[in-house]
């Protein structure tokens, strides 16, 4: 469903509703679902309702789609985002009106730091029981981590938890008290995987900039440089040169451009799990340790820190050493992806049978 806004109309959107009305992205979308929470309120009895960070930020929107995959129960999605707050309470009230064992499943986006911390609040305020599904410690340059009394209490009032990364699980597993905390790889992996797995990743000529600008900007690293880097070893390579930043409404075209990359250098994480989930070499430009940690829990990739990707010799040793030694397991990804599956049938029974 695609409604596009006329330009005169878009920016006066942007200038002065924006703040109040979010969009993301698309009144299509928003449209649609609208719709959906319409139903749910008033019509249909919700067994769950799904909670996400960002439908713009590709990353947190096909995790969200992870999510229900592996949950596999129809039900309204709501945003975690400051604009949407007020919205969320009133929303979720409807949903106890209608159910009240409605359960929150909570997953899509980097979750657990400050700027999230309100939303948590609420969360815990409501009572309703729910999950944390797919989300990991962003311990990142320039952003405040959640308080670690919020953190400890989110985890030991989720009946389930499903985080990312084993860092995540180092300092988190021990604040579970009503269901255990476990691992496995981002649930996005269960949506586009099978669709996506590349068998001859090396007949592909595009190496794909996967761009997280904020996140170098705050690593003080410099964008243009790398991306003149890139642009020569792309032409030295015989390769053609493509960007893509986080932010895109888009996501299937972000999926198809990895899908159709010989190598993607990634500054965002989500960069890195499409690759891996698609069997697609690539190599982490490191901004923050979150994108660090799901490497080194769930690759044998070898990443460097972004600032050293300002030196093209750097840059192009690392890229030629990713080309050589890259060695997809479609073994492994189907494991995790399995393992994600079985995580979602237990969610499915708490969900309608509070099992």
């Amino acid at each position: 469903m695609k409604i596009w806004i006329p330009s005169f109309l878009l920016w006066r959107y942007e200038v002065r509703y924006a703040k109040y009305i979010d969009l993301y992205g698309s009144l299509g979308f928003y449209l649609k679902e609208k719709l959906i929470q319409y139903k749910y309120r008033y019509f249909v009895r919700p067994n769950v309702v799904y909670i996400y960070a960002n439908k713009r930020n590709v990353g947190d929107y096909i995790s969200h789609l992870g999510v229900k995959t592996i949950v596999n129960i129809d039900g309204p999605s709501s945003f975690c985002s400051t604009v949407y707050l007020k919205r969320l309470e009133k929303q979720l009230e409807k949903y106890r009106s209608r159910n009240p064992d409605v359960m929150l499943v909570i997953g899509g986006g980097g979750l657990f730091q400050d700027a999230f911390t309100e939303f948590w609040n609420l969360v815990l305020a409501t009572k309703l029981k729910y999950c944390v599904v797919g989300v990991g410690i962003n311990k990142m340059h320039g952003r405040k981590e959640m308080p670690a009394h919020t953190l400890k209490n989110v985890i030991a009032s989720a009946s389930y938890a499903l985080v990312r990364d084993s860092e995540s699980i180092n300092r988190l597993g021990s604040y579970a008290q009503s269901g255990p905390v476990m691992m496995s790889v981002c649930p996005s992996l269960n949506y586009f995987s099978r669709a996506f797995w590349n068998k001859a990743p090396h007949n592909n000529r595009l190496l794909l900039h996967m761009v997280h600008p904020s996140d170098l900007r705050l690593a003080e690293v410099q964008r243009d440089i790398i991306t003149r880097n890139l642009k020569d070893i792309a032409t030295k390579l015989g390769l053609t040169y493509a960007e893509h930043s986080n932010m895109s409404a888009n996501h299937e075209k972000c999926l198809h451009s990895v899908r159709n990359a010989r190598i993607v250098v990634s500054s965002r994480l989500h960069g890195c799990i499409m690759s891996y989930g698609m069997g697609i070499p690539f190599l982490p430009l490191y901004c923050d340790y979150k994108m660090e940690s799901f490497v080194m829990t769930h690759t044998k990739v070898n990443g460097i820190e972004a600032k050293l990707a300002e030196r093209q010799d750097v840059l192009s040793a690392s890229i030629d050493a990713t080309l050589k030694s890259f060695n997809p397991s479609q073994t492994d990804v189907n494991a995790k992806i399995t393992l994600n599956t079985e995580f979602g049938k237990k969610l499915s029974l708490l969900a309608k049978h509070g099992l």
